[in-house]
């Protein structure tokens, strides 16, 4: 069984966090838990892990094993990865140990940040997770957008 839900302020308060890498957390997790049925649970040091049901669809890293980074880890569907890792290698790579599983990640720790890009990859990777009734809400998006979810049925009218 895993950790149980905790709040962000619960979190922080646990955490020593410098204020920066606090604010980026508060933003990640305002974002992942604005979505339905969302759960976020503590996954390690630092680390908080954002599932809906009992799937994850989102990670917040901060030095994951050690590789000096703090990221926002996403189920993705394989060809939006390999055009985030073209697209940006600097700020997109595959995290040690979700990578073989669909997963890539975006660094939070550069400069500038798109957070409109970060809502973007939260939102489909909560698409790729969710169940199909809780995905539906968030209402209609393009195939090539969000990928298809592992065994998703094709809607027929």
């Amino acid at each position: 069984m895993g950790a149980a839900p905790i709040s962000l302020d619960g979190f922080l308060a646990e955490q020593a966090l410098a204020e920066r890498d606090a604010a980026r957390l508060r933003r990640v997790w305002e974002l992942g838990a604005r979505l339905p049925s969302v759960v976020v649970v503590p996954a390690g040091f630092r680390h908080v892990v954002f599932k809906v049901g009992r799937r994850s669809f989102a990670y917040y890293m901060n030095d994951h094993h050690g590789d000096g980074k703090i990221a926002l880890a996403v189920k993705s569907s394989p060809e939006h990865r390999a055009e985030l890792l073209a697209g940006d290698p600097e700020r997109f790579f595959v995290p040690a140990y979700l990578g073989v599983d669909g997963w890539v990640s975006m660094r939070l720790d550069l400069r500038s940040i798109d957070w409109v890009m970060v809502a973007d990859l939260v939102t489909r990777a909560y698409r790729l997770q969710a169940p199909a009734k809780l995905a539906a809400a968030l209402g209609v998006a393009s195939k090539t957008a969000t990928g298809t979810r592992p065994g998703a049925r094709p809607h027929r009218s």
